[in-house]
């Protein structure tokens, strides 16, 4: 669906640029694309690893979950965000207590796993398979077919006699982002 979002708005964006005098019909859209580096910034830097995260500030205004503090050491700090994530009365003190354990023995395993690995590691043994799945759902959403969709539109439109090619693109796109949301 982001896909067929980023595609409907790319649209949108041509179309609307079309008839700018000038060189502006390219630079603006060119212009545009460079807006989302700024959002995705500060998206990162917010990122529970970042600085920002750390502060008492940011930690009032968002919950932070009990691994992520079973990583820092704040131990009590976690069995309260465990027992505040239940309905009263569901959990245990032991139960609690068993599940603390847990996410510090998954914390443990990361730390002797995170030593000893490295890129080379995803090509080897069971991970080889996980990389090539990976790498070829990437290679999926890259090679689709969206170009050769959107050579059609344009071939179908010259065609069909329709002048303005970009009319039926931006049909074309809507149905793209509306088709996830039907299914």
């Amino acid at each position: 669906m982001c896909w067929g979002i980023g595609s409907f708005l790319a649209a949108g964006i041509l179309r609307g640029t079309l008839n700018l005098p000038g060189d502006a019909a390219w630079k603006v859209p060119y212009a545009l694309q460079w807006i989302w580096p700024v959002p995705l910034f500060i998206i990162a830097w917010m990122a529970p690893e970042s600085e920002l995260f750390e502060s008492e500030q940011w930690a009032r205004l968002t919950r932070i979950g009990p691994f992520y503090l079973v990583r820092k050491d704040r131990i009590p700090e976690a069995r309260d965000v465990v027992r505040k994530l239940a309905r009263p009365g569901y959990r245990t003190e032991r139960m609690i207590d068993a599940q603390i354990e847990l996410l510090k023995q998954a914390n443990e395993m990361e730390k002797i796993n995170a030593a000893n690995s490295s890129f080379r590691d995803c090509f080897r043994g069971v991970n080889t398979k996980r990389t090539i799945i990976g790498l070829m759902c990437w290679l999926i959403q890259q090679t689709n077919g969206e170009t050769l969709t959107s050579y059609a539109t344009l071939c179908k439109s010259l065609s069909m006699g329709q002048p303005d090619p970009s009319d039926h693109l931006q049909s074309f796109r809507t149905r793209e982002w509306l088709r996830p949301k039907l299914s």
